[in-house]
């Protein structure tokens, strides 16, 4: 059964882009979200992982689709192909962060959907 959910802003920045130091962190990241994801009756979707000792010093970038991440050269790489899986797969935004990727997609990428 499904609940009902609000998600946080912290909960908000998480599903667009995470931070880890590194990729074993990544994995308990995953695991915390699978279970988060199935009690809300809801999929991971793409997100960016940004792996480094802080957010100002990020040494790789992934994005994560389904079970497979791809390293890209810098964030804004990984955020453009994120955002292209999105629309390739016709996949939904996430519900925390639906507001951040419609902004992208209607004001850099300049276009709209049917499912807008």
């Amino acid at each position: 059964q499904k609940k009902s959910w609000k998600p946080s802003l912290s909960e908000s920045a998480a599903a667009f882009a995470v931070h880890v130091t590194n990729l074993t962190e990544l994995e308990a990241e995953l695991d915390r979200r699978r279970l988060k994801y199935l009690q809300y009756g809801t999929t991971i979707q793409p997100f960016i992982v940004l792996v480094g000792q802080d957010i100002f010093s990020v040494e790789s970038t992934y994005d994560r689709v389904d079970h497979n991440c791809w390293n890209f050269d810098c964030p804004l790489k990984a955020l453009n192909a994120c955002f292209k899986t999105y629309n390739a797969l016709h996949c939904t935004y996430p519900r925390e962060c639906y507001e951040s990727w419609l902004i992208l997609q209607l004001q850099l990428y300049n276009f709209t959907t049917i499912y807008d």
